[in-house]
């Protein structure tokens, strides 16, 4: 059984008093933003079969993408940082010292910023794209989008630091939570699966454990936990716990939750979620890191038995 004092919370800041609104608003510009730079994985990267070429993978308080090696052996790596809304890119290896080159985001288009992407990749990588790009995915309407005009982007500052503050909490828990299950359940749970990364389609934070595998070694139960933008189930944003068995649904008990609710699905097991809102309404950042640990130890063990 995984307890909330497995999942060390004192250490991050909370979510501040931004408005709903506010950080609704700069987490969808930051997320067709993101799309610029898991372009650069695309075209530069070497394509994997999960389509974790585009995805990051979540330090601390950035977004950094996975390094992208290229035929001068030279490795680029791309970052975005929520607190400042920046976006920059550094290259280590081949000759001369390492560097970089940044961007700002706020007052630009997302136009704008692919473009600057790929001139910096291409002059700091000493290469064209290896291919062609992918369209974007269908993302959150905005008047930021390419599709509906390409407005310049308007970050407000109250919103990066609430974005800043979410996936702080995700730095700090997701790698907690692995280490915990680890030691119980054995490393085979752990695997590449449980890193901590954000999948630009849908902007979550996640970590995916495995909790049972077939005899070819293919995954048949697993536990996602993350936390994921504004969407249909949940205006302001959401964690999560999210079981999946690979016959469908199999019914268990849903306990209440220490926060949260459980969310019905079609076909498959309900899904734990507590709402940003109500997450920032639970007090300081002690009050708030104590509920998010209650909720994520509680749904997590019911959806493991």
């Amino acid at each position: 059984m995984i307890q909330p004092d497995d999942l060390p919370m004192d250490a991050w800041p909370g979510l501040p008093p931004a408005e709903q609104h506010r950080l609704t608003d700069t987490w969808r510009q930051i997320h067709h933003a993101a799309q610029a730079v898991a372009d650069l994985g695309k075209r530069w990267g070497e394509p994997a079969d999960d389509d974790s070429h585009s995805a990051f993978v979540l330090d601390d308080d950035h977004l950094c993408w996975h390094a992208i090696g290229s035929a001068g052996k030279r490795t680029a790596h791309a970052w975005l940082d929520f607190a400042s809304g920046t976006l920059w890119l550094d290259v280590e290896g081949g000759p001369g010292p390492r560097q970089g080159s940044w961007l700002e985001l706020d007052g630009l288009t997302i136009n704008q910023t692919t473009e600057w992407v790929h001139r910096a990749a291409e002059r700091l990588l000493g290469e064209g794209p290896a291919r062609e790009g992918t369209p974007p995915p269908d993302l959150p309407e905005h008047p930021v989008s390419v599709a509906l005009g390409g407005a310049a982007m308007e970050l407000d500052d109250e919103g990066l630091d609430a974005l800043d503050a979410i996936y702080d909490a995700a730095a700090v828990l997701l790698p907690a939570l692995v280490e915990t299950i680890a030691s119980e359940l054995g490393a085979s749970a752990v695997g590449d699966e449980a890193t901590p990364r954000i999948w630009p389609h849908h902007f979550d934070a996640a970590s995916l454990i495995v909790l049972e595998r077939d005899a070819q070694g293919d995954m048949t139960r697993t536990v996602g936990v993350g936390v994921t933008p504004p969407d249909s189930i949940e205006g302001s944003g959401y964690w999560y716990v999210s079981p999946w068995s690979k016959g469908g649904a199999i019914g268990f008990q849903t306990p209440d939750l220490p926060g949260g609710r459980w969310h019905a699905r079609d076909g498959a097991d309900p899904m734990a979620l507590l709402s940003i809102s109500d997450l920032a309404g639970a007090g300081d950042a002690e009050a708030q890191g104590r509920l998010l640990a209650a909720f994520v130890a509680s749904a997590f063990n019911a959806c493991r038995a």
